[in-house]
């Protein structure tokens, strides 16, 4: 009996040091084979594109298929469109996955149906998941020094830009860069505990792990917990998503502060210099704040979250409009159970508008610019 515990716990060793090893030096590789979607591209200048001319099906979430087609520039547009993009344009789009439309084809999106109802309008989407405002300003300037001229140029901000600002940083060359693994939790995590901070740097590093790990947390949170008597999976999940939690009125951790001031800091600097931009090339800057189903489902107050207050502060004497879509979603309220505006304008379990939800962004966006 000694014995067969000896290789059972022999056995156990080596498997496991196996299957870390496979995950620490493949993990990254075999997560990039199996979960690519083959659009992005890396940019040598501004981190991250999506690849030109494409014409191809994407499965969204394992759930359900859509298309994607890119131009000649790698600006997401309509699959028939044949012309060629012009570089002079009147409305520019940027933001991250909200704007770029992911999971809708261009048409259902609000950018193309803006473009829809503009037809004489030369108008692009820059968008594309994952940028915050460092990418937003480093493929504006690149695309000003390619001969681009702006009219207007349109910014969605995003909840989780704050974050992402500090995943990113400008390298001394001018080029944007993911800082390691142990740089990011040591930023964004400095103020917990070291075993928080190695079981996130043991997340970065054993993405396979990590994946199987959070599927079965995802499992016991689905069937055994409930939230303000709802079992709503989409509460639930958005809940434990740092990206928005800093928005939330008297719900935010102290030990948050270090990277949401640091975040918000660098989103400031950087939409300045999208700022200085404007003056420089004579564009006329907008922005624009949404919100992820975490802010219908926890601002009960007011429905003017700390985003959107931050923004619009930011945006006086700055901003040719300031679109405030939280306020928007917020009289909804009045209207329609906060659950339901979730079910009705959101993909399920996920945080992006679905076409309902694009629809309401493109009604304002044609209101404001008439």
């Amino acid at each position: 009996m000694k014995n067969f515990f000896k290789y059972i716990t022999i056995i156990s060793s080596v498997t496991l040091i196996l299957i870390t090893s496979i995950d620490l030096i493949f993990g990254k590789k075999i997560i990039n084979f199996l979960y690519s979607d083959d659009k992005i591209v890396k940019n040598p200048i501004y981190h991250h594109d999506l690849d030109k001319n494409l014409n191809k099906k994407i499965i969204y979430n394992n759930v359900f298929e859509y298309s994607i087609c890119t131009n000649n520039h790698g600006f997401k547009s309509g699959c028939n469109d044949k012309e060629k993009t012009s570089k002079s344009v009147n409305y520019a789009f940027i933001g991250d996955s909200f704007t770029e439309g992911v999971g809708l084809n261009y048409a259902e999106t609000f950018v193309g149906k803006f473009k829809n109802k503009k037809k004489n309008d030369q108008i692009i989407n820059l968008g594309v998941e994952s940028y915050s405002p460092k990418i937003y300003f480093k493929k504006l300037e690149h695309l000003l020094n390619q001969g681009f001229t702006f009219d207007r140029v349109i910014v969605f901000i995003d909840v989780g830009d704050i974050l992402d600002e500090n995943r990113y940083f400008i390298k001394s060359n001018g080029t944007v860069a993911t800082k390691s693994t142990l740089k990011f939790v040591n930023t964004v995590y400095q103020e917990y505990s070291e075993l928080y901070k190695l079981k996130k740097i043991l997340k970065g590093l054993l993405p396979l792990s990590t994946i199987f790990y959070n599927k079965i947390m995802t499992v016991k949170l689905n069937s055994n917990i409930t939230i303000n008597g709802s079992n709503d999976k989409r509460e639930i999940k958005d809940n434990y998503l740092i990206n928005s939690r800093w928005t939330y009125k008297n719900k935010f951790s102290k030990r948050d502060q270090i990277w949401v001031d640091k975040g918000r800091e660098d989103a400031v600097f950087f939409m300045n210099k999208i700022f200085e931009l404007s003056k420089i090339n004579n564009f006329k800057l907008s922005l624009a704040v949404y919100p992820w189903p975490s802010q219908i489902l926890h601002d009960e107050d007011t429905g003017r979250t700390e985003l959107g207050e931050f923004w619009e502060s930011y945006c006086i004497k700055k901003c040719e409009n300031f679109l405030n879509y939280l306020d928007y979603f917020h009289q909804l309220k009045q209207e329609i159970e906060k659950e339901k505006i979730v079910e009705l304008y959101y993909f399920k379990n996920d945080v992006h508008f679905n076409q309902k939800g694009n629809d309401i962004i493109f009604k304002k966006l044609l209101e404001t610019f008439k």
